[in-house]
């Protein structure tokens, strides 16, 4: 029987009061095992089962959720998909903002609510499309009856299978995400030597999820070329797209350097979780940061643009965690709107098939240029 690792591992809730995001360090160690003494941490993928999707955090990241399950899906017919429940809780208080403002409790309430929610409507397991909100996934793991599959653990599992041990990972995410070390702290654990944006390239970051996509205006990838000039300068193997909104400018992104998009992953694992088959994917060949180019606008409202596959790294040497930069100067009362000012004129409408670029397909063979 096939098995699928979704929870902590037995490790801290990370992201508590008292635990440093920079270090890594976790308060202290709880074991969720069900009440027949199984680990639930551990999800057994051969049946079929029902998950439900905590989602609208944002509302077009939940939507390009929806589309990579059931493209990164081998179905023949409707009925070999997975069976799924959808919440788009759109109204959930601004995850960065809530966890730097000290509003934790605040959010966690409203989580744990679209968790029983799906819990009672019938789902035997959670996806949460949102890497802020993981800060929580101990304190929502405690709260719920079913398992939540773990987008950080498994990202992160997949890092490591992409660029090799000792390889630097730049995490690309929200203030809040940076700020509580979720990443960095797996990312360690891994193997791996995390990478975080200078506070400049950081700004950069918040000001196109925040300015730009998050407010539906439109989004040019060269906007991110000072960030790319950074990964390519530092040696960075790999870049986690670990903010759900960047998921929507991935297809361009990969074109120039080797992302790894947190997104997908979560998808391919939530079709297994399922028990649905996934599509197979392709090899990437390895070539970090050293050679991309500026492309073409991307409308961020395009639901489509994510691929299904989530990019190459390259193996090198990493240094010591002293060596890397850090997104310093974060202001812990910020409110990331307000800090993210807006960029960019009004997007146009969504933009058609004939209208979207040959790598913006969601399936990993059509990502590589292999047409059907």
């Amino acid at each position: 029987m096939n098995r699928l690792t979704w929870g902590s591992n037995g490790r801290g809730r990370a992201g508590r009061s008292g635990h440093d995001g920079r270090n890594g360090q976790s308060p202290g160690n709880h074991n969720r095992a069900g009440s027949d003494g199984n680990d639930r941490r551990v999800i057994q993928t051969a049946s079929r089962r029902t998950i439900g999707v905590l989602g609208g955090m944002g509302p077009e990241a939940s939507a390009l959720f929806y589309q990579m399950v059931t493209r990164c899906t081998r179905a023949k017919k409707d009925q070999e998909h997975i069976d799924l429940i959808l919440y788009s809780h759109a109204s959930t208080p601004d995850r960065s903002a809530s966890l730097l403002s000290g509003a934790r409790e605040e959010l966690l309430k409203v989580l744990v609510d679209g968790g029983r929610l799906l819990q009672d409507a019938g789902a035997e397991a959670l996806a949460l499309p949102c890497n802020t909100a993981h800060v929580l996934y101990d304190d929502l793991c405690s709260e719920l009856e079913i398992p939540i599959l773990n987008m950080v653990m498994l990202a992160s599992a997949r890092a490591r299978e992409l660029s090799g041990a000792g390889a630097r990972v730049a995490v690309l995410a929200t203030d809040g995400t940076i700020a509580h070390g979720i990443y960095q702290q797996e990312l360690r654990r891994q193997g791996l030597v995390p990478y975080l944006p200078s506070p400049a390239s950081q700004t950069l970051l918040m000001r196109v999820i925040y300015g730009s996509i998050k407010a539906g205006r439109t989004v040019r990838t060269q906007q991110l070329m000072p960030l790319e000039e950074e990964l390519a300068q530092t040696d960075c193997a790999l870049a986690l797209l670990a903010c759900t909104e960047l998921s929507l400018l991935a297809p361009k992104l990969m074109a120039r350097g080797s992302y790894l998009d947190a997104l997908s992953v979560l998808a391919r694992a939530t079709v297994e979780c399922g028990g649905g088959v996934v599509r197979a994917q392709r090899a990437v060949s390895p070539r970090g940061f050293r050679s991309f180019k500026p492309t073409a606008l991307v409308p961020a409202s395009v639901p489509a643009l994510s691929s299904l596959d989530d990019g190459g790294g390259q193996e090198r040497a990493g240094a010591s965690e002293t060596d890397q930069h850090g997104s310093s100067g974060l202001d812990a009362s910020a409110n990331p709107q307000q800090a993210a000012s807006a960029s960019g004129a009004d997007r146009p409408d969504l933009a058609g098939p004939d209208d979207l670029p040959d790598s913006a397909g969601t399936d990993a063979d059509i990502q590589a240029g292999e047409r059907r």
